[in-house]
């Protein structure tokens, strides 16, 4: 009986190790090209570079004195943003060999010669920077190529966790002249800045808003736009802002769009970013006006922050007449093709218009605006529009 107990213990002993020997076995190896493709067909990440590592070439080409060096998001850091697989920018995916004969074509001055980095030293850059990653394959990289012109960067993606590495690829060195530092990688992150967690409506933005510092200082958000009233002189000044709904913009033209990636990365230089899907934002040409949530509104420039909280979802105000409301209004359905963006009070309910072709800031250059100027009376409800002499 004892042999017969023994004997069944046994084999559900054996039964159970070959049973964990089984799931272990079918446990599938997760490559670090897979790891990293999963990261980077998010529908969004916006990545800020946040170090780079850097070594020194001597006359034979060989390299010594790695180092990290931080990067500063004030305005020094380089951006990207990944989407299904894409990369923002003109850029469309390519192979090594593809980018190898790119790179190889641009040959620098005769007095130089370049090398390719191995594999191996692929994997030392990738140790320097702390990555839990090492690469088997040059085909685990990502590659990318200029769709507009011929070229490519000269550069190999990969990511890992909150980071993404950009791995050179090749480095030149001479015999005869002074060689520079040699850019192994750049290390880029997902954190360390602020985005708008969820989108909010116009509507939900709709009100009076007031700046932290100065409570005198108040905005209105009123149909997509946001108003501002100052003084010029005698007379009083009335501008209003375009807030674009990212999401509203697809993401190939958003993501290519270098206005909007320069003022996104003026955004990131104060610690916040503009993600599609969430931002309702807009930019007079100087500052940035990003809804971070309902009730948090910053102004951002060149190395400054402004921060407004909401006041209350009423409009009414004496610093924004509801005549010059009406005037906006009317000339919106007067004049569809310019808009105007600003209105100078002179006397009589007279007033000096400043039109555009192109209020969407966020998103287009200056150069791409045409504008006019125009006098506006208003009679009751309704307005006369006049050159201005």
């Amino acid at each position: 009986m004892k042999k017969w107990i023994f004997l069944m213990i046994g084999t559900l002993l054996v039964g159970g190790f070959l049973t964990a020997c089984s799931q272990k076995s079918n446990k599938k190896t997760v490559t670090p090209k897979q790891a990293s493709s999963k990261i980077l067909n998010r529908s969004e990440t916006i990545w800020q570079q946040t170090a780079y590592i850097k070594a020194t070439a001597n006359d034979k080409g060989k390299l010594s004195n790695m180092k990290t060096e931080k990067v500063s998001g004030n305005g020094g850091s380089s951006i990207w943003t990944t989407y299904d697989g894409k990369f923002s920018g003109n850029y469309v995916r390519t192979n090594y060999a593809t980018i190898k004969k790119i790179l190889k074509q641009n040959t620098e001055d005769s007095e130089y010669k370049s090398r390719f980095f191995s594999i191996k030293e692929l994997n030392a850059v990738l140790k320097k920077a702390k990555a839990p990653i090492r690469i088997h394959n040059y085909s685990d990289l990502v590659y990318l190529k200029n769709s507009k012109i011929d070229g490519g960067q000269a550069m190999g993606f990969i990511a890992s966790g909150h980071k993404l590495y950009a791995l050179g690829l090749k480095y030149s060195y001479s015999a005869t002249q002074p060689n520079g530092t040699v850019d192994r990688c750049y290390i880029f992150s997902d954190q360390g800045y602020q985005v708008p967690k969820r989108h909010y409506s116009a509507q939900q933005l709709t009100g009076r808003w007031a700046a932290s510092d100065d409570r005198t200082d108040q905005l209105v958000m009123r149909k997509d736009w946001l108003y501002q009233s100052q003084k010029v002189g005698v007379n009083t000044q009335y501008k209003r802002i375009k807030i674009q709904n990212l999401n509203k913009i697809a993401a190939s033209t958003l993501y290519t769009n270098t206005t909007f990636s320069y003022a996104q990365t003026q955004a990131l230089s104060q610690g916040y970013a503009m993600p599609r899907a969430t931002t309702q934002a807009g930019s007079d040409g100087s500052y940035i006006y990003l809804f971070v949530n309902a009730k948090t509104l910053v102004q951002i420039g060149n190395g400054s922050l402004k921060t407004y909280q909401k006041l209350t979802d009423d409009i009414e105000t004496s610093d924004l007449p509801d005549s010059v409301l009406n005037v906006f209004d009317e000339l919106d359905k007067q004049t569809p093709k310019y808009v105007a963006n600003s209105l100078t009070s002179q006397s009589n309910n007279h007033y000096i218009a400043a039109l555009t072709d192109n209020v969407n800031k966020l998103t287009a250059m200056a150069i791409q605006r045409h504008t006019q100027v125009k006098n506006v009376n208003l009679s009751g409800q309704q307005i006369t529009i006049s050159n201005v002499n």
